[in-house]
This record gives structure tokens, sequence and C-alpha cells, in this order.
């Protein structure tokens, strides 16, 4: 959708919304761990997915990074999405969407636009609160240089 039609931004959050469909009736016990404005929750409710279905919808959340960068925030479905990966590879897709947002140079305008970005990065934010996962310094200084 991206190449296809390129500043269609309903198109990628169409497609995010379909995935999120199918796997919310896949596994209808209400664990998207979704609030009403499309945050999602430090800790949701973990479903059971496949190590090749995490890496595959980890990567379909990272592809839109690249090209729209903060944008991403705008995409209804995208927290949706993300809220279903385990805590660990939220990290990895909110390392990712810091290093791009570093990189593009963007700023956040929007008080909504920082909400939703700090429910994303809550995996480099929240020190402890999942056991076995810990945050580097080069990740800490990533946090670091996108806030400030």
């Amino acid at each position: 959708s991206l190449k296809c039609y390129p500043g269609r931004m309903d198109h990628v959050d169409d497609c995010l919304g379909v995935c999120v469909r199918a796997l919310r009736g896949k596994f209808a016990r209400g664990a998207l761990g979704a609030d009403t404005v499309g945050n999602i929750t430090a800790q949701p409710v973990p479903i059971h997915l496949d190590d090749i279905a995490i890496g595959e919808l980890e990567k379909l959340l990272s592809l839109p990074l690249e090209e729209l960068a903060l944008s991403v925030l705008n995409l209804e479905h995208y927290s949706q999405l993300l809220a279903l990966l385990p805590w660990n590879n939220r990290k990895k897709v909110a390392v990712t969407m810091l290093s791009v947002v570093d990189s593009s140079g963007e700023n956040m305008t929007k008080l909504s636009q920082m909400d939703q970005l700090f429910s994303i990065i809550a995996p480099l934010l929240q020190k402890g609160a999942s056991p076995g996962i810990a945050v580097t310094p080069e990740e800490d200084t990533l946090v670091a240089k996108v806030i400030h």
C-alpha cells in the first residue's frame, strides 16, 4: 500500500485494521488492551502467537515507520496491533520507531502525539516491567535524544 498509493495513510490503516480484526476474531478473549483513544496499555493481556506470527507482526509494524515516521501515530489501528505483541517484541518496534524519528528530525507538535509515542515506547521507559528484558544504555540514549 505504501508503494502503490503513496501518501494514502487510510490504505495503510485499513491493512492494519484487517489484521487487528482477524487476530481479534481468532483470539476473541478481548485481549487487545487498547483504550478508547487507541493508546495501548502498559501490559496488555497476552494472547498466544507462535514465533513466526510474532516475527511477521513485528515486521508489519516496522514497515510503515521508515516512510511515515511520526505519522504512524495518526493510524488508528497501529497501537491496537502493537498491543498484541509480547513485551520484548514491542520493545524492538519501539527502538525502531525512535531510531526512525531521530533520523527524520521530525518534531511532535501535538500532545496527543506525545501521549501516543509514550504508549508505544513504554517497554523502554518501564524498567523491570517484564522480567528478563533489560534496556541498554544505547536505548536509554535514543529515548533521551528523541524526547529532548
